[in-house]
């Protein structure tokens, strides 16, 4: 039996906790980069011995959490010994029967079944309500790998027909967060989080145009669906001290767009930073905060502390703080940060070059020349 131990999760520390759940499964060795297939998915090398998606007899931890993708990483190959593993991370009996997770079980059950492989369940219900997955360590990815990561969906399916996986074929793909399910978002959180009224305010005159019950319950770049207004308002700030949440009259109103921001200590997967942008203190490459939006042409800034200042070449759409930015250079993943500070919007940039041609030709009654600039950053 080899000693390569593989595990297809794309997880953070929780990993050892796996690997204590399946402690017949040796341990690893090697690991190279981490880069992107031509779908745009993660990929790591193969384990020492053997090129990308090979290895010689490991045993092979496959994970399902859901739909047809995780099931198909079951589907044995040549060299290696799979165990399928199937990750809870909701307890459904917080729920009213929303959660699918049991039959999703059942499902991952009859796969290893038919593929005549051994069956684990692990629960990861405590941790999700702490960590949602987003880092990975250079430990976890090495190892790792990703057998789906340069396919199509359409070849899964093929895959899947060709192993007699029928009833996983039938399954209806996976949309938005599975413990929300069909529900309302906004009924969901505040199961768990009390409201919190606030006034939506205009970004343009700060008019107060109604009332909410929470500033939590809406992301930068979505319409707010405001009572009485039939005109549509897209969320553009939001302040959770005093509860309100800014808004603008258009889908692409300039107050949505920013070119700056700076993130947390960022997480460097194979070199902690990059030699390029510790010798030069900038670095330009790609980057992205949402799963599969295009990939944006920036340029990084080294601060002291480990955290960069990020410049896009152009202006961004709802940038927001919380989020990541995951950053690449040509096919590799470099790493990511958490958004923590943005720079000011378009929106304040055009009228603050406004203010500075009135200074120089001199007041003026028309609109637009009071107070009322929307929040501060």
């Amino acid at each position: 039996m080899g000693e390569a131990l593989t595990v297809c999760i794309a997880a953070s520390r929780h990993v050892r906790r796996l690997e204590r759940g399946c402690e017949s499964l040796p341990r690893p060795r090697g690991h190279a980069g981490i880069s992107r297939g031509h779908q745009g998915h993660l990929q790591t090398a193969a384990p020492e011995g053997g090129p990308p998606g090979t290895a010689r007899s490991s045993e092979t931890a496959a994970l399902s959490a859901g739909w047809l993708g995780p099931p198909l990483r079951a589907c044995p190959s040549p060299g290696y010994q799979v165990t399928g593993v199937f990750m809870k991370n909701w307890d459904s009996r917080d729920e009213l029967g929303v959660c699918t997770a049991d039959r999703d079980c059942e499902d991952a059950y009859r796969v290893c079944r038919i593929l005549d492989i051994p069956f684990h369940q692990v629960s990861y219900v405590r941790e999700y309500w702490n960590d949602v997955f987003s880092q990975v360590p250079q430990d976890a990815l090495r190892r790792t790998l990703f057998p789906l990561g340069g396919l199509t969906k359409d070849f899964v399916k093929k895959i899947a027909a060709e192993n007699r996986l029928q009833h996983v074929l039938q399954k209806k793909e996976s949309m938005g967060i599975c413990f929300v399910g069909k529900r309302n978002f906004e009924n969901f959180i505040l199961q768990y989080l009390q409201p919190r009224p606030g006034r939506f305010i205009s970004i343009e005159d700060n008019r107060v145009l109604g009332t909410h019950k929470g500033w939590f319950l809406y992301t930068l770049g979505q319409r707010a669906k405001i009572s009485g207004l039939r005109e549509r308002w897209y969320v553009v700030e939001k302040d959770g001290a005093k509860g309100d949440v800014f808004v603008a009259p258009h889908t692409d109103h300039p107050a949505l767009y920013r070119d700056l921001l700076r993130t947390s200590r960022v997480h460097w997967i194979t070199e902690e930073p990059p030699a390029a942008l510790v010798r030069d203190k900038m670095m330009e490459c790609h980057f992205r905060f949402r799963h599969q939006m295009a990939l944006v042409p920036c340029v990084l800034t080294l601060n002291q502390d480990g955290t960069v200042w990020v410049t896009a070449v152009k202006a961004v759409r709802a940038l927001a703080p919380g989020q990541f930015a995951v950053f690449y250079k040509g096919d590799e993943c470099l790493g990511s940060g958490k958004i923590l500070r943005l720079g000011p919007s378009a929106y304040v940039l055009q009228k603050g070059k406004s203010k500075s041609r009135v200074a120089i030709e001199g007041p003026s009654d028309g609109p637009g020349s009071g107070p009322g600039s929307g929040p501060t950053l």
